[in-house]
């Protein structure tokens, strides 16, 4: 292994760049650095070129369902094929069970070479070039701030690794990545086995617990505080009809923040909403690309149709209906994940401000760090209560009800604490 750390530089574009390319040659024409980089360390290491094209293969493969599944996977499988050729000077074809665990201990404790405390984009615009006679094509190069590690905390001047604590359940996704990841190279006749299995069966880093995940959720009384002061804002100014509309959808029909997105390959419509059976009902396109029917509540529809008499709709939307699920205020079409995540962000925002004008700061405080997911924790929580726990289930888009029942059905500590109490010795 090599004892001199080298610097780190960023190899994978972005989700639409990877995609349009081919085995052939897997470099993006506007970003000609990682091409440059790749066949130079390739001089040294003949390997990587292959391992370059192989991974940059999967990354097409596999983050073509979702961007947020594209940016997932690459950033762990930047981290290993970065490591593997800087820092092994391995093939990660010829990596073994201890290779696997040398790298996870790195990146337990990486250089400060590696770690930045601040989100950067891999590449910047460096200047646009004519490519052919009058087509100007952008290119791009690396961003120096760039790292392959992102941590909270500042650094201090004098340190030269830092400890990173990751959650047991993202060093779980960073095993389980790694995994698919030679399953692929398996299938592509490239790698010969997968070490990874027996890697993470001996990891001390997987803690695991006979405890029930704890689901980050918002009480019965938080969310009707939440419900009612985003309504009394929309009451006052209609530009907040669409907060309103985003936060009860994800919250009642337990909606991820992509399933009201649209995506390369699913656009939410009105047309979603549709009856059958009696009921009424939506169709959600959720993670590994799985279309799902979920039942609407009665109560829902005061919130539908306001909204759309808002947007200039009819009350309820017609199987014709292919206006987006949530417009745009300028342009056509959808809303994407960053906008809708921004939508949530500011209901929350005007939660927090009026909780904080009324002296509440205690649970201004717990939704400052509340994110879109909890309203579908949210929804599920309360409901897990009342309903079958299959229909929950279903609705969800879980594959197994184990799954369900392990998240939303399990005691909570509160009420296994309140039980506790009154034992006698």
């Amino acid at each position: 292994m090599n004892t001199k750390i080298k610097p780190p530089f960023p190899i994978f574009g972005t989700h639409k760049q990877v995609r349009e390319l081919n085995r052939n040659f897997p470099y993006p024409e506007d970003i000609p650095f990682i091409r440059r980089e790749v066949l130079l360390i390739s001089a040294q290491l003949p390997f990587c070129e292959q391992d370059y094209a192989e991974a940059v293969h999967f990354l097409s493969e596999y983050g073509r369902r979702s961007a947020q599944t594209f940016n997932a996977f690459r950033t762990e499988t930047e981290r290993f094929l970065l490591w593997s050729w800087l820092i092994a000077e391995k093939s990660v074809i010829s990596l073994r069970k201890s290779d696997i665990n040398d790298y996870i201990d790195f990146c337990m404790n990486p250089p400060v070479s590696w770690v930045n405390t601040q989100q950067a984009a891999h590449f910047v615009r460096k200047n646009s070039k004519t490519s052919g006679d009058d087509d100007k094509l952008e290119e791009y190069t690396a961003n120096k701030a760039w790292k392959p590690f992102k941590v909270t905390e500042p650094i201090s001047p004098r340190a030269t690794r830092v400890k990173r604590t990751p959650q047991t359940k993202s060093i779980e996704r960073q095993f389980s990545i790694m995994k698919v990841f030679y399953d692929f190279m398996i299938d592509e006749d490239y790698a010969l086995g997968n070490p990874v299995p027996v890697a993470k069966k001996r990891s001390p880093y997987i803690i695991k617990s006979s405890e029930p995940p704890t689901i980050k959720r918002f009480s019965e009384d938080d969310w009707e505080t939440i419900l009612q002061y985003i309504t009394e804002a929309a009451d006052e100014d209609p530009l907040y009809e669409r907060n309103l509309f985003a936060v009860v959808t994800l919250k009642s029909l337990y909606l991820r923040i992509s399933e009201i997105s649209e995506r390369d390959n699913w656009q939410p419509k009105m047309s979603d909403f549709h009856e059958s059976n009696e009921s009424y009902w939506f169709w959600a396109f959720g993670k590994g690309g799985k279309k799902r029917r979920v039942s609407i509540p009665d109560a829902y529809f005061k919130y539908l149709k306001r909204y759309r008499v808002y947007r200039g709709l009819t009350p309820m939307p017609t199987q014709s209906d292919n206006s987006p699920l949530i417009s745009k205020l300028k342009g056509r079409g959808g809303i994407s994940t960053k906008q809708s995540s921004r939508l949530i962000e500011d209901a929350f925002t005007i939660v927090i401000n009026r909780l904080t004008k009324e002296g509440q700061i205690s649970k201004a405080t717990e939704i400052m760090s509340a994110s879109s997911h909890w309203l579908r924790h949210t929804g599920a929580s309360i409901d897990a209560l009342t309903r079958p726990i299959k229909h929950l289930s279903d609705d969800l888009g879980h594959t197994s009800m184990a799954t369900t029942d392990k998240e939303y059905i399990q005691s909570t500590l509160m009420e296994r604490g309140k039980t506790g109490k009154v034992r006698k010795v």
